[in-house]
């Protein structure tokens, strides 16, 4: 509560409402059922605070939407969880506040090596060339950067190597330092209490893949995004993390994923869409007749 011609009160249906994971929503989504006024308001209406009611009366509504869909066998999805939580809130927040709403600190990590001639996709450069390789690596760190790098849902950062480089960084930039690839993505992860980290040759990638591995990480501890070749183009960990996700994974082979998918258990786990990396002539051709589709 604030001041005393204007107070705000938060009405106690609020923890009810939103929860991580997969919540037992209830019977103010019954279709012949209205929601009552104050939590269509959001309760962020100017004056006079509430007073206290028993149990049973105002203050105690939200617990219906516990009760009446698991007497249903109803069970609200990430999606609807937002979708009600936007939809309380809306008539009171404009766009930026509703921007607040996201988990402060999500970050999204771009782990890329600075474009040089002869060090970057050095499996694709064998095949196609050094020159070729290295405008493809150009263009794709171009284009993440410009549709990704300014989305306001998150924070974006570039993790390269080698750790310095004469490359004018656009974002906010900081070495990968040493170690195995397992190593230094764990370094990159761990700055961070949400994260999630993805490579520069995955041309499929969109700002709506991040986003939705932001929203996995409300109910799982680490989100991955499978590539076709068997490892992953994405992954994402929550507060609560596997302590050594990526302890002895046979990195390049196809069973990358795997083997960092048996690090994570006992902890929830989920994926994303699967996309093509670009590391072969051949995923090269692919991608190029995609282009010209």
């Amino acid at each position: 509560q604030a001041g005393t011609a204007g107070r705000l009160a938060m009405p106690i249906i609020c923890p009810a409402l939103w929860r991580s994971g997969p919540a037992h929503f209830a019977s103010a989504l019954h279709p012949t059922r209205r929601l009552p006024a104050l939590a269509l308001d959001g309760g962020c209406r100017s004056g006079e605070a509430p007073r206290p009611v028993a149990p049973g009366g105002a203050a105690d509504r939200g617990a219906h939407l516990r009760h009446a869909m698991a007497a249903r066998g109803m069970v609200a999805t990430i999606g609807t969880q937002s979708a009600l939580l936007t939809a309380l809130v809306s008539r009171h927040l404009a766009d930026n506040d509703q921007k607040a709403l996201r988990v402060r600190g999500d970050t999204l990590i771009l782990f890329v090596r600075a474009p040089r001639l002869g060090t970057v996709k050095r499996r694709l450069a064998a095949e196609i060339g050094q020159l070729a390789a290295l405008r493809f690596h150009r263009a794709q760190l171009s284009r993440l950067i410009r549709e990704l790098g300014h989305d306001r849902r998150w924070r974006t950062e570039i993790v390269a190597t080698p750790d310095r480089p004469r490359w004018p960084w656009p974002l906010a930039s900081r070495p990968q330092g040493p170690g195995d690839l397992g190593a230094r993505m764990q370094r990159a992860l761990a700055r961070h209490r949400r994260a999630v980290l993805i490579g520069g040759d995955i041309p499929g990638v969109r700002p709506a893949d991040i986003a939705a591995a932001f929203r996995a990480l409300g109910h799982a501890r680490a989100v991955f995004g499978p590539a076709e070749d068997g490892g992953y183009w994405l992954v994402g960990l929550g507060r609560r993390r596997p302590a050594s996700p990526f302890a002895a994974v046979r990195w390049s082979t196809p069973h990358a994923l795997a083997d960092t998918l048996a690090n994570c258990v006992p902890h929830p786990v989920a994926l994303v869409r699967r996309l093509r990396d670009v590391d072969t002539a051949a995923d090269y051709r692919a991608w190029q007749g995609d282009t010209a589709c």
